[in-house]
């Protein structure tokens, strides 16, 4: 339950989200008031402060939670609570305050710590591309949406072509800053709304997304190009073989769409290595026009940023 109510909290506006977090603020004093002094209701207030620690800045949620002990104290003047001296008033005031602050500054730490942990679970360590498990959650969604929509699916998967030479000259260490270097030039190269991934070892998984048959062979000759022009910029003398598959009607499953990549990037390895091959299976699919998957609902229901699309 508290889980689900966090899951609506970030899905919300940051505008709406304290208007609604003031309000609720207002209906517990109110409340507080209504209820009388024997009954304890400071707790409450939490909960308007637990939603704007959640989300926002320590800043605004120490605003927030000095709002929410002025009106605690509105209240506790108004029901004409005892004190034997203002220094009584005043530290139970502050003590709240504290509690208060206290209590949103940790759930800010919290909601950063799983949204790193999140994105630690997403992407690769070394390069900061996404790693396998992600990409291969991110692949079977489009594969799904391909199926439902009768819409191509392209699969590329990537080789870094004599990586052992390069660990011999220059160490495991150098290798990783060649892998890295890699990883940003695809990352650079791509379209803003296709994913790159780290496979293992020297090797990279490539998904296109919204691409026709007609234009992936020509969308992965641009990747190399650019892809290897940033690598020569940069000093890095290594190549990269690329092997590309477009289903016009999607695998049966996404094993069958990652081999089938693997074995033609293989048959670039045996032939002339640094270069494309890319390979269509099947027929012609609907056109695009009857395709919804630029809305933003769709793109977000199968974990795409609507942002890069």
């Amino acid at each position: 339950m508290i889980s689900r109510m966090f899951a609506r909290i970030e899905s919300v506006e940051q505008s709406l989200l304290l208007a609604i977090a003031s309000a609720t603020l207002i209906i517990i004093g109110l409340l507080d008031f209504v209820s009388g002094a024997e009954l304890a209701s400071s707790v409450f207030y939490l909960l308007p402060v637990a939603i704007v620690g959640w989300r926002f800045h320590y800043r605004v949620s120490g605003m927030f939670a000095l709002a929410a002990t002025l009106i605690w104290v509105v209240v506790i003047i108004a029901l004409g609570m005892p004190y034997s001296s203002a220094f009584a008033a005043l530290w139970d005031g502050v003590s709240r305050f504290i509690v208060y602050f206290a209590f949103a500054v940790l759930l800010g730490h919290v909601r950063q710590a799983l949204e790193q942990a999140r994105k630690m679970a997403m992407t690769d360590h070394l390069t900061g591309v996404a790693n396998a498990r992600y990409f291969r959650d991110l692949a079977e969604r489009e594969l799904e949406h391909c199926r439902r929509y009768e819409r191509p699916f392209t699969l590329a998967y990537i080789d870094i072509d004599d990586f052992k030479d390069v660990n011999d000259k220059i160490g495991h260490s150098g290798g990783d800053r060649v892998i890295h270097a890699v990883a940003d030039a695809l990352k650079t190269s791509v379209r803003r709304v296709d994913e790159v991934a780290r496979q293992g070892g020297d090797e990279f998984m490539l998904f296109l997304h919204e691409v026709d048959v007609q234009q992936a062979e020509s969308v992965l000759h641009q990747i190399h190009s650019r892809a290897s022009n940033l690598l020569d910029l940069r000093g890095h003398n290594v190549t990269l073989s690329i092997g590309g598959v477009t289903w016009r009607v999607p695998p049966a499953t996404l094993d069958e769409a990652i081999h089938s990549a693997d074995r033609v990037m293989y048959e670039v390895k045996r032939g002339e290595k640094g270069k494309v091959l890319h390979r269509t299976v099947g027929e012609n699919l609907a056109p695009r026009s009857e395709d919804p998957a630029r809305t933003g609902s769709d793109l977000v229901s199968r974990g795409i940023d609507p942002s890069r699309a």
